[in-house]
């Protein structure tokens, strides 16, 4: 195992520069993960671009999702061996339970956390968990956040969706299009939003019972609600909008519904709240999950052997290419980088 590996790096003016780095022996409770793939999520272009938080120092290396091959183990470490392919951990010290703010400061690619879009990384072993057999290294790639903020969102974001629950999903990015696989085969109806036409077949194919298009149909919610039992309303939007689709899914949801907010990727928009309090509807803000929650669904998507969608492989040497497409909103599921 060689010690400069190539890292993407982030310099002036959010520029990505593929740049030699040198990778440290792993400490006693550290791994080295040969990076196999790497998925991008919207969180990444606001790192990239220093618009997540604070100020991102020149130099950090981006991205928190990845997957690969354990190529060293530190002297304390017994979760993992040489040899087992792994995904990241997006929380690495949210084990369980509620979230902490300490915990929050460990979210990798963070700019000030370690970032994967390298060739070799290394990480805390709890920054690492066991990726299902049945997925290729770029599947696996998808799961830590996007695939994780949905299930989370549909079952431990308050009252887990059933079977002949609707669920509403907006748009087919990743975490939307995962949120409709995954909870068809939960065994609920799913109303699909979109403004693509290309895309409502797609759609359909993952399991859409109905797809809405958002451009001929603006008031979109009073559509959806039209189409659940008794006109009542759907039991869980998957809000990836944030406030510039709000006034929509609060017109979807049933009285007592929940609306999952995993997402602002509509921009600021003035919207009254006043129909959460007058219906009583949950707003939950979800903030992708803990360990035992990426166990819990890791499983599950294993015993359902469910693919996740990926939009677009682009080599690791053209990775500035992957943040482009992910930032023009045309993909339909994930956009992955394939490390060599």
């Amino acid at each position: 195992m060689t010690s400069i590996v190539r890292a993407w790096q982030i310099v002036d003016g959010g520029v990505l520069a593929n740049m030699p780095v040198r990778l440290p022996e792993p400490g006693p409770t550290e791994v080295v993960v040969r990076v196999g793939a790497v998925a991008l999520n919207h969180r990444d272009l606001l790192v990239r671009a220093g618009r997540y938080g604070r100020a991102v120092p020149v130099g950090a290396v981006p991205c928190s999702d990845a997957a690969g091959v354990i190529a060293a183990i530190g002297t304390r470490v017994d979760r993992v061996a040489v040899g087992d392919r792994v995904t990241t951990v997006f929380a690495p010290d949210w084990h369980a339970g509620t979230l902490t703010r300490a915990a929050l400061r460990t979210t990798l690619g963070s700019g000030r956390t370690p970032g994967v879009l390298a060739e070799y990384v290394c990480l805390p072993e709890t920054a690492v968990h066991p990726a299902p057999a049945c997925l290729s290294i770029e599947e696996a790639a998808t799961l830590p956040c996007a695939a994780l903020t949905a299930w989370h969102a549909l079952f431990e974001g308050g009252v887990p969706i059933r079977r002949n629950h609707t669920v509403l999903t907006i748009g087919s990015g990743g975490g939307s299009a995962v949120a409709l696989q995954v909870a068809v085969r939960a065994g609920g109806t799913v109303i699909a939003v979109s403004g693509s036409p290309e895309k409502f077949e797609r759609l359909r194919e993952l399991g859409a019972t109905h797809v809405i298009d958002r451009h001929s149909e603006p008031d979109w919610g009073e559509r959806a609600r039209s189409l659940t039992d008794g006109e009542e309303g759907v039991d869980l939007v998957i809000e990836v909008g944030g406030q510039g689709t709000l006034e929509q899914s609060m017109r979807a949801v049933h009285p007592g519904g929940t609306i999952a907010l995993i997402g602002t990727l509509a921009g600021p928009t003035p919207v009254s709240l006043t129909p959460l309090l007058l219906r009583n509807i949950t707003l939950a803000g979800i903030m992708v999950g803990s360990r035992a929650m990426l166990a819990a669904m890791m499983s599950a998507l294993s015993d359902w052997r469910l693919r996740p969608v990926i939009d677009t492989v682009v080599p690791f040497a053209e990775a500035p290419a992957a943040f482009e497409r992910l930032a023009s909103g045309r993909q339909f599921g994930k956009v992955v980088v394939s490390v060599p």
